[in-house]
C-alpha cells in the first residue's frame, strides 16, 4: 500500500490515520521537536547578547576651563584657566606639571589616561568633554567644548 509521508509504502495491515502511519507520525512528531528546541535555543542565545552600544567619535578640537578644587594644595599644582585639547584618533595629551598624560578618548563615552601617580578620568558625548585629574594631592575639573572645525 502507498500512502504516508512522501508515499512511503506501508506494510499491509498497519493501521493509518488520515493517511499517515503510526511510524510516519513518530517521526513527524520528533523532528518538530527537534526543530522546536533548536529554534528555542537560538532565541534564547540570541536574547543573552547585548545590544550594541551606541559609538561616539571625540575627535576634534575642544575649549573651555579647568579649576581647581576649594581644598589645600600644594603651591605646585596646575592652576584653573583655560585649556585646549585637540583629539586625534581617540587620543590627547593633558599637559600635567611639566608631563604630558596620554588620555585615551574611548567610543563608549568614557575618557582615561595615567601618569605615574596621576589618574585623569572622564566622560564625553562627542559635544563636550568633562572630566578630573588627581594626584592625591592636587586635584583639577575640567570642563570643555567642542568648536566647529
Amino acid at each position: 500500500m502507498i500512502g504516508g509521508w512522501f508515499g512511503m509504502i506501508v506494510k499491509p495491515g498497519t493501521r493509518m490515520l488520515n493517511g499517515w502511519s503510526r511510524k510516519t507520525l513518530r517521526l513527524v512528531s520528533k523532528m518538530r521537536w527537534t526543530t522546536n528546541i533548536a529554534l528555542a535555543s537560538l532565541l534564547t542565545v540570541s536574547a543573552c547578547v547585548p545590544p550594541p552600544v551606541p559609538s561616539v567619535s571625540g575627535d576634534g578640537d575642544y575649549v573651555g576651563t579647568s579649576s581647581r578644587s576649594q581644598f589645600p594644595q600644594r603651591r605646585t599644582c596646575p592652576h584653573s584657566g583655560p585649556l585646549k585639547l585637540h583629539v586625534q584618533s581617540g587620543f590627547t595629551f593633558y599637559r600635567w606639571e611639566n608631563q604630558y598624560i596620554t588620555v585615551s578618548v574611548l567610543s563608549n563615552g568614557t575618557l582615561s589616561g595615567t601618569l605615574a601617580g596621576v589618574q585623569l578620568t572622564g566622560t564625553h558625548d562627542g559635544t563636550t568633554l568633562e572630566g578630573n585629574v588627581t594626584d592625591g594631592q592636587c586635584w583639577l575639573h575640567f570642563s570643555l567644548r567642542r568648536v566647529a572645525g
